[in-house]
């Protein structure tokens, strides 16, 4: 089965080469023709794999996949937290899985005064938030996100600016709108 027959609405069309990392157009997954039986579990598990390392080629830490009756598992960690959703949904759509349970995590090791950093410097550049009136506290678990903004908009923009940056693994919004 052809990784394009694996992935639905996804444009692949193309199956990794599972002893390297060249990508090969011919090679099926599973050694014979698409067919409406389910896979395998250990064939999802495959095509999982496959599907992570190529939409996903510069992930430095490995995000390991395990499958159950069609139930797909992630677990590992990645710097970004949009990584952790580009994880699922690379995978959710593959024929035979049922389910998707994410155990992906961002990682924690930026220094919290390098988050707060960032964060102001992405705050400063969205422009329409007044940054001087957020106040950042970063914690082991997390951000907290402190102080006034002027409509719900800001609010909400405030919180998803701090999820995109690298090292925050959750954020708490203590804002208040005004």
């Amino acid at each position: 089965m052809k990784c394009r027959d694996m992935v639905r609405g996804n444009n692949l069309g193309e199956a990794l080469d599972q002893d390297s990392n060249h990508v090969s157009m011919s090679e099926p997954i599973n050694g014979g023709p698409y067919t409406d039986d389910l896979p395998s579990d250990s064939e999802i598990e495959r095509a999982a794999v496959n599907v992570l390392r190529a939409r996903m080629p510069f992930q430095q830490d490995p995000i390991r996949v395990t499958v159950e009756n069609g139930q797909l598992s992630l677990e590992g960690v990645v710097v970004w937290h949009y990584q952790k959703a580009l994880a699922e949904e690379a995978v959710r759509g593959l024929h035979g899985v049922t389910g998707v349970v994410n155990h992906i995590s961002p990682k924690a090791e930026a220094l919290g005064s390098a988050i707060k950093a960032q964060i102001d410097n992405a705050f400063a550049y969205r422009g329409r938030l007044a940054a001087r009136t957020i106040g950042v506290e970063v914690s082991k678990s997390g951000v907290i996100l402190k102080g006034s903004v002027r409509t719900l908009e800001e609010k909400e923009l405030a919180e998803a600016t701090a999820r995109t940056v690298a090292g925050v693994t959750q954020v708490t919004s203590a804002l208040i709108v005004h």
